[in-house]
């Protein structure tokens, strides 16, 4: 394995077959790793990561930031800038990043908390949940639910086959789905949801409500600025 500990100036690592672990680095940090494990924290700048086959931590960046990687989860807390994550047939779980975070995965689950700015989600075959995203939120995701609560901006998601929670959003919401329940409630603005074979409920709306669905019940109320319902 490599171990890189408590150094000045940036760091480049390349690696394969064998764990690596960097820590207390005054600089940035690039790092390529195959079929091991990866653990970055305490780096005063930016950090790169390529990976695969094997799990990625990422504590404390003082710089945007990238994670790549396949095979194994990925967990990063602590970004001071962007964050940009994609990852396949492993799970992503992203807290406490003050900028914006562009968050992707297939075939696992993507999680996360406190995001300064703008969040971005795109995945499949795996459930989206999180809360406290400082701007607007833009979810896509199919074969899993997608959870959203406390937002400061205006909300679009899209899944397919899988249920849609909005909660406590501050800006205008708008959801799409197919075979999936959309639940949402504490809206700050407009709200439009459209689905198919599943209910929708829809509650405290301080806009207008435009409601569309076909076989499946449809319940609002509070609504602040008329409701049009289509069923």
């Amino acid at each position: 394995g490599v171990e890189a500990i408590d150094n000045t100036g940036d760091v480049t690592v390349t690696n394969s077959n064998s764990f690596v672990n960097v820590k207390q680095v005054k600089g940035a940090v690039t790092l390529r790793n195959r079929f091991g494990k990866v653990s970055v924290s305490e780096v005063s700048q930016g950090v790169t990561i390529a990976n695969n086959n094997g799990g990625v931590g990422l504590l404390g960046a003082g710089g945007p930031s990238a994670v790549t990687n396949s095979f194994g989860p990925v967990m990063v807390n602590g970004v001071t800038g962007d964050l940009n994550v994609t990852s396949s047939n492993g799970s992503v779980d992203a807290r406490g990043v003050s900028g914006a975070a562009t968050l992707t995965s297939s075939f696992s689950s993507i999680t996360f908390f406190d995001i300064g700015k703008k969040l971005s989600c795109t995945g499949s075959n795996g459930r989206i949940s999180g809360s406290k995203v400082g701007d607007t939120a833009v979810i896509r995701n199919s074969f899993g639910a997608v959870e959203l609560k406390d937002v400061g901006g205006a909300v679009e998601v899209e899944n397919a086959n899988g249920k849609v929670l909005l909660q406590e959003v501050r800006g205008n919401a708008v959801a799409r789905s197919r075979f999936g329940e959309i639940d949402a409630a504490g809206i700050s603005g407009n709200a439009t949801l459209t689905t198919s074979n599943a209910p929708v409920k829809l509650a405290r709306v301080t806009g207008i409500v435009d409601v569309r669905n076909s076989f499946g019940a449809v319940t609002v109320s509070g609504a602040g600025k008329g409701a049009k319902v289509i069923s």
